[in-house]
């Protein structure tokens, strides 16, 4: 009996037939891969806050500080994010932690976007989030200060529009890092917002931690428009005080004044 076999005309339609699928149906898989690490970079972000909120509430509102002492932000969370770090933990500096903290890196991942692969520096473990930048009595209108600007945070019950005031957001730098008491940030720091290699969500987008613990999935440009009708903030007649470029973030997503 004579067996059937496919002729090459025939295993050449299959095979074209198997690449238009694919062509198909792999943008629809990698939409969906991204959706995945978006939500669970929201996810991350939304466990964060409530690490913050229960810091907030045994510290008489204030925000976490950084100090010279290399305790950083992260490290003061932990002891409220299941990490139990102890102090000698949180005294670690960045390049210290992944070497002598006990902890591997998957124990920090609420710490890291799915979506950044950026290597650090000299071995550090990857920290995704960073929190706006406070410095008192300056165009700085964030809520966590610079390492040297110590002994200022800002107290939560101070912010007057919470769900639009940015708290945390995302930076993939190489230095930003955990137990790293640097990079507090805000709306003029080119070295994250200018180069589209800064943004691993699709069409630019981020996302960004508000102080009420809401999540605002959107464009760096979007944050720096004037969102607030309070006096003194930008107008009509005065529509160049703030924006792109500009030292003053009032009445942006940025003021949490």
């Amino acid at each position: 009996m004579e067996s059937k076999r496919f002729t090459l005309i025939e295993l050449l339609v299959v095979v074209a037939i198997i690449s238009i699928l694919a062509s198909l149906l792999l943008p629809a898989l990698g939409a969906s891969r991204e959706k995945g690490r978006t939500a669970v970079c929201k996810s991350n972000m939304k466990q964060i806050n409530v690490a913050t909120y229960m810091y907030v509430a045994d510290n008489d509102d204030y925000y976490m500080m950084n100090t010279d002492d290399s305790i950083s932000w992260d490290d003061r969370l932990g002891i409220y994010d299941s990490r139990d770090l102890s102090m000698t933990q949180q005294k670690l500096d960045g390049n210290q932690f992944p070497l002598l903290s006990g902890l591997s890196a998957s124990a920090n991942k609420l710490y890291t976007c799915p979506s950044d692969d950026v290597e650090r520096v000299v071995g550090r473990y990857t920290r995704t989030y960073i929190p706006s930048r406070y410095r008192n009595g300056t165009w700085q209108k964030g809520i966590i200060n610079e390492v040297n600007y110590p002994d200022q945070s800002r107290r939560i019950t101070e912010v007057t529009s919470p769900s639009k005031s940015i708290a945390f957001f995302e930076h993939y730098g190489e230095h930003n890092a955990m137990s790293n008491v640097g990079n507090q940030a805000d709306s003029q720091a080119p070295w994250i917002f200018n180069a589209t290699s800064d943004y691993k969500h699709k069409d630019l987008y981020m996302n960004f931690l508000m102080v009420d613990g809401s999540i605002m999935f959107t464009t760096y440009i979007n944050t720096i428009q004037v969102h607030s009708q309070r006096p003194g903030y930008r107008t009509e007649t005065n529509p160049y005080s703030i924006g792109y470029g500009s030292s003053s973030v009032i009445g942006t997503f940025w003021d949490c004044d």
